[in-house]
């Protein structure tokens, strides 16, 4: 069996295993609904997982105006 998994430190909460990276709708007058999501090893920098996302939304013509990072 292969394991992927990754120790991965963020702040001061540390974990073994994936992160999960969402893309969501967000007007106040209409659902939310994700748009995108990916997994990654820990290790994998947040910032190119985001560079990746928007190209991904650019493809599909859904690129946000505004994003807000947690």
């Amino acid at each position: 069996m292969h394991h992927n998994a990754r120790r991965g430190n963020k702040r001061t909460t540390t974990w073994t295993g994936y992160k999960v990276h969402l893309s969501e709708t967000c007007d106040e007058d209409a659902p939310h609904l994700i748009t995108f999501v990916e997994t990654t090893p820990t290790s994998d920098r947040d910032h190119e997982v985001v560079d990746e996302l928007h190209e991904n939304l650019a493809k599909k013509e859904i690129l946000p105006l505004e994003d807000l990072e947690l």
